[in-house]
């Protein structure tokens, strides 16, 4: 599966399908929820939900899954905007956090 907001015109694309009537729900990695500007396009977008895959509670257990390159704390960072743009905006994003528990 292709991570949804790779593309740079990702979030007009999601507007533009939340416009025409459709649910709209996404599922990221989370990685892309750098900047405040993103952010509050992808809150002000339409989506109704949207699922971030943690995959892991810290960094060694997120790089088993995700590889070198995940980044906990841009993960937990953006997360944390998500939140605080949601409610700042008065949105009814749903956001969900998705982990896989293992031993």
């Amino acid at each position: 599966m292709c991570e949804p907001l790779f593309f740079e015109d990702s979030v007009e694309y999601l507007s533009y399908m939340a416009k025409a009537g459709l649910r709209v729900q996404v599922n990221t990695n989370g990685h892309f929820f750098r900047t405040r500007d993103f952010v509050e396009a992808f809150v002000l977008s339409g989506v109704s939900e949207v699922n971030i895959a943690f995959d892991g509670i810290d960094q060694d257990s997120l790089s088993v899954f995700r590889g070198p390159l995940a980044d906990f704390a841009v993960l937990l960072a953006g997360t944390r905007m998500l939140i605080n743009a949601r409610d700042r905006l008065k949105s009814a994003l749903r956001i969900n956090m998705q982990f896989i528990v293992s031993r």
